[in-house]
Formats: structure tokens, C-alpha cells, sequence
């Protein structure tokens, strides 16, 4: 399945006048997520989706506006639309979406994306928006491979490497903000932002056999983006029409066929052949590769049969052997053609998902709890100086320089004063109705809202912007080697904030009872809980009254 770049520059071809729409971030509940794109004209939209509905109508008018400016803008949906209302989105989420009105300046970068996909090297397609003068955006795209030299890294890219090869690694678009000093100072936001889009090859699916079933599963496959390529040595077997338009064809001796493959972890094997003996051939051949699945279809009977032969015979171990899904996909009673091959496509689908996750790096979010009336303050003490900058962009910055991977701030009292404080950051932001009924409140706000693919949160106070960077990527790189469920940093025994939290207790977290908290989930989990020594007695402090801000800034 072709990334929607490419198609992309099939249509430039044929259209002078383009706009490409991308989501770049979203927050709640959205139609797509970042990463998804739409290929507008002035007549409307001519590939790709944005979800479709009200978000995509919107902005197929944003787009044709944008184009007669000749002006790239950057979009701010809302879908929180009441369920009355009858021409607005009830999703729920907000989505930030750039609409490129001259995608065909940076067609290098798009030229180099292709080849890469084609020659199956993963990479990046990393966009830099500048603010303009007035409004709008410039644009300047790079394709950032991962065979790549250091020095492509340089310039506005300088300290985003790291980012980059996440975003690539994890399958997951990463949005930017590096806003500096200057932009603090400036009070406006001049930093403008990267957006890293990760474009990989697609995984290789090889099916061995061309028989009924094997073309009943590639007209299922096809939908899924496998890079398609069936293995058969009857030449009269698959006639024209038989088999989609890119799905590739090698006739030819099996076991040798298959053997010129770089079989490898992105490389998914069934073999479904006319008899057992050409199974053991196609099985030989990739047995012991690296291949992320092997399927072998057949009964109880012959699977018992070949491990013994396999065995025997010294082709493989028993490890090895049980090691091959056999017999091949997923048990629902099936008995047609088309159900075995549904079985087989619900088996890649569920592996596929398994192996992607695997080899994830863990994507953190940190969540700023900022929703507090500060009665003990007696004014809101976020607004309040704190060296030189407002508690609120103090704790903000440093979130920004750990090594989280997006930063949501639950709004509440003072949301307004507090979201202009922090506007020129661009970080995401959710607004908490209830936020007068504690912090709870604010913690399943933010859980709500997060993004769909965060691995952990670390719930960071707004009241502690004493905590430093390296305190979080302690709590970080703890989380990533031991994926405890609750880490909790100590300081001399005691134990502090911020809190790292996984993610699979989100709809626990939601039912808590709120005079307990977060107290409750760690006497339901003690073992979950893993403690993190640190060298810091900041995380033993917050600032709750004039004392304490009175000893702290002096």
C-alpha cells in the first residue's frame, strides 16, 4: 500500500494547483489521528481522508481558501459540538491540521521519500513550519533516513535526532514545539515547529501456494498493506485478474524461490502449497530465518508428521519447528475457502500488532496538573514569579526538556490567564469542568485526553518547578527497562513527585473513588510499584502558601 506522499506526486503530474492536508496532533476523541492526509484542489478532495465528516468539509474550505491566498496555514478544528447541534462534530477532540497550499516546493524531499520506500529503507518525512511575517507558514520538508550522515541533523534538525529516530522506530508522528528563551522573551510564539512523519516500507507477506485459498487471502491482504508477492511453480495457475494489480508473481522451483528472499523480521510467510512434499520445500527455506510469522496450513495429522520428519531429518528443532503457526490461523471453526482465509488475515493482523509493539520504544506524555484555585495562596500562585518566569512556564519548559515525548496541561481555574501564559509553547492543552473536586478530577482529565498511543504518563504538579529535567528522564529510563506499572521517586526513603504512571491502568484510574486517588490504585497494585532513588529533595517539596514561596525564592 502506497504512503499517500506518493500519491501525492502522481498528482502533481496532472494539477497545477495542490493542497496537501496533514493532522499533525490531535487530543480526545478524533476521526483520524496525526499522520492522516488529504490531497485537496480547488474543486475538492482527490485522495486520502482526514476522517471524512464535518472535520474533512472544513477543511476542504480552509484548503481552497488557503490555495487562493496561496498561503499554508495551520488549522485549529474543534469537535466538541453539542448533540443538538446538527452541522457540527461531537467527537469530542480537538485536531491541529496543516494545509500545505505548495507541497511541489519541497519535491525533492518527496522524490527521495519515494526512493527510499521503493528501495524498502524507513525514514522520515520531517516538515519545519516557520511562522510568517503576518500569518501563515513557510514550509521546508526534509526525508530523514535512518542510514542517514550526522550532518543532516544540522541547523533546525540540530538536538531533534533522537526524536526523529523514535517517531521511525515506534511507526508514531511526533510534533515539535522548540520554543527557547528568545520565544519566552518575545512573548509570541517565533519558533514555529517540526513535524516528524515516519514512512516505512510496508511489511513483506510471501505466500507460498497460489491454490483457493491463497488467493482468497491476498484479495483479504491487500486492504491490510503488505507488500504482497506469491510463490508457486504451476506457471498455468494464476491467470490475468486472478491476483490484484501489484501483488507480485515468481513461478519457479519453491524452496529455491524462496530462498532469494532477505527474509527478515518484517516478513511474514504462509505456506498453503498443493501437497505436503512442496510444504517441506517452502518450509526448509525459511524455517530458521528471522521472519516474524511462518504459517503452515494443514490438518492435526500432517503438522505431527512434518515435525517428526523435521526433527528426523535435522532441519529443525522442536523449538523451531513449534515455533511456526500450524496448523495456520486463528480457531473459528472455519470451513469454506473464504473462512480459513479470514482465520489466516486475523492471525497476521493480531502477530503484526504484537511484533510492532515488541520492538516500540515507550511513548511518554507528560501531564501537568494546572486546573487549581490556589486558596492556600490566596491568588492563583501558576501566574506568580518564580525566578524570573511564571511557575506555569517554568514547569512547562522543563517538561519540554526531558525526554517526554508530548506535554498536555489540564486547564481549570484561571484557564484562560494560565493558556495565554503558555500559548507560545504550542503544547496541548484540556480544559477540566469538574477541576473544583480535586485533583483527581484533573488526573482523569487528563487520562481522557492524552494521545491514543501513549505508553506512560508522569503526572508532573504545577506547584513543583523546583522538579528538574533529569528527574523525569530518570523516571523515564527506569519505565523503559523495567515497564513497572507505578514509579514513584524517593529521596532518603521518602517518596515524592513527580509520579510515572502506565498507561493500562487508564480505565481504573477513571472509576476511583475520589476521597482516596491516586492512594487507592497503589494499595490495589503494591506490586506494580517500583521505587526510584534519586539524589534531589526537590521532589519532596511544593509550594502551597506564602511561606513556603517565600522560603523557595529566596
Amino acid at each position: 500500500m502506497e504512503t499517500m506522499y506518493l500519491h501525492f506526486l502522481k498528482l502533481l503530474e496532472t494539477h497545477k494547483s495542490l493542497a496537501l492536508a496533514t493532522i499533525l496532533r490531535t487530543a480526545g476523541s478524533t476521526p483520524q489521528v496525526p499522520g492522516a492526509s488529504a490531497i485537496f484542489s480547488t474543486e475538492g478532495i482527490l485522495a486520502g481522508t482526514l476522517g471524512g465528516g464535518i472535520l474533512e468539509y472544513e477543511t476542504g474550505k480552509k484548503a481552497r481558501d488557503a490555495m487562493k491566498a496561496a498561503e499554508s496555514i495551520l488549522m485549529e478544528y474543534d469537535l466538541n459540538a453539542g448533540i443538538h447541534d446538527e452541522s457540527g462534530a461531537i467527537c469530542g477532540g480537538k485536531a491541529s491540521i496543516l494545509i500545505d497550499v505548495e507541497p511541489g516546493k519541497n519535491i525533492s524531499a518527496f522524490r527521495q521519500l519515494k526512493a527510499a520506500f521503493q528501495d524498502r529503507k524507513p525514514g522520515a518525512l520531517v516538515t519545519i513550519g516557520t511562522p510568517g511575517p503576518l500569518t501563515g507558514y513557510g514550509l521546508v520538508r526534509s526525508w530523514i533516513g535512518t542510514d542517514l550522515p550526522e550532518e543532516m541533523f544540522a541547523g533546525n534538525l540540530a538536538g531533534h535526532k533522537k526524536s526523529i529516530i523514535r517517531s521511525i522506530h515506534n511507526r508514531i508522528p511526533l510534533l515539535l514545539w522548540p520554543a527557547g528563551e528568545n520565544v519566552a522573551a518575545a512573548g509570541k510564539d517565533t519558533s514555529g515547529f517540526i513535524f516528524i512523519d515516519p514512512v516505512l516500507p510496508p511489511e513483506r507477506l510471501i505466500l507460498i501456494g497460489a491454490g483457493h485459498v491463497g488467493k482468497a487471502l491476498i484479495r483479504l491482504a491487500d486492504r491490510l498493506g503488505f507488500d504482497m508477492t506469491v510463490i508457486d511453480n504451476r506457471p498455468d495457475l494464476i491467470q490475468a485478474g486472478d491476483l490484484p494489480a501489484e501483488v507480485k508473481v515468481r513461478i519457479g522451483d519453491i524452496e529455491k524461490e524462496t530462498g532469494k528472499f532477505k527474509i527478515d523480521r518484517n516478513t511474514y510467510i504462509v505456506i498453503a502449497t498443493q501437497g505436503h512434499r512442496y510444504d517441506a520445500d517452502a518450509l526448509k527455506a525459511c524455517i530458521r530465518s528471522n521472519a516474524a510469522y511462518i504459517g503452515l496450513m494443514g490438518s492435526q495429522r500432517k503438522i505431527r508428521l512434518m515435525r517428526e520428519r523435521f526433527i528426523d531429518e535435522g532441519w529443525a528443532s522442536g523449538r523451531e519447528f513449534d515455533a511456526v503457526y500450524a496448523p495456520v490461523g486463528i480457531d473459528i471453526h472455519s470451513e469454506t475457502v473464504e473462512e480459513i482465509a479470514v482465520s489466516i488475515t486475523a492471525e497476521l493482523i493480531k502477530v503484526r500488532r504484537e511484533q510492532r509493539d515488541r520492538y516500540k520504544i515507550p511513548h511518554i506524555s507528560s501531564l501537568i496538573l494546572a486546573a487549581g484555585e490556589s486558596r492556600r495562596m490566596r491568588q492563583q500562585k501558576l501566574l506568580m514569579d518564580y525566578h524570573g518566569e511564571s511557575f506555569i512556564r517554568t514547569i512547562v519548559r522543563k517538561s519540554l526538556a526531558s525526554e517526554v515525548d508530548e506535554t498536555l496541561v489540564v486547564l481549570g481555574s484561571h484557564s484562560k490567564e494560565i493558556f495565554e501564559e503558555i500559548s507560545i509553547f504550542g503544547v496541548n492543552t484540556a480544559y477540566n469542568p469538574l477541576f473544583k473536586e480535586g485533583m483527581l478530577s484533573s488526573i482523569q482529565c487528563g487520562f481522557k485526553s492524552i494521545s491514543k498511543w501513549v505508553n506512560a504518563v508522569v503526572l508532573l504538579l504545577g506547584d513543583q518547578p523546583m522538579v528538574e529535567p533529569d528527574v523525569i528522564d530518570q523516571l523515564i529510563n527506569m519505565y523503559r527497562k523495567t515497564r513497572a506499572g507505578i514509579i514513584i521517586p524517593v529521596y532518603q526513603g521518602e517518596r515524592g513527585h513527580p509520579v510515572l504512571i502506565d498507561t493500562r491502568f487508564r480505565q481504573e484510574i477513571f472509576s476511583l473513588d475520589p476521597k482516596k486517588g491516586l492512594r487507592e490504585l497503589m494499595y490495589n497494585h503494591p506490586e506494580e510499584i517500583r521505587e526510584l532513588e534519586v539524589n534531589s529533595p526537590n521532589i519532596l517539596k511544593d509550594i502551597d502558601n506564602v511561606e513556603d514561596y517565600n522560603i523557595e525564592i529566596t
